[in-house]
């Protein structure tokens, strides 16, 4: 919170001393469960590739 007051009262950047400052990085360390990520994906194009066949069998029969 200490810079967020001088942002607002138009302070000058090059009057800081940034070198008190640290940088920080964020690094994610959870695991990605690729099957939990990509099931849902898989089922609806599925669903949809089985909607586009019966559909596609509909016409085929109809000439």
């Amino acid at each position: 919170m200490y810079l967020y007051p001088k942002i607002f009262d138009n302070a000058d950047a090059k009057k800081e001393n940034w070198s008190k400052f640290k940088v920080e990085t964020f690094e994610d360390v959870s695991k990605t469960d690729f099957v939990k990520t990509f099931l849902p994906l898989v089922l609806f194009n599925l669903l949809l590739v089985g909607f586009g066949w019966r559909n596609f069998r509909k016409e085929k029969q109809i000439v």
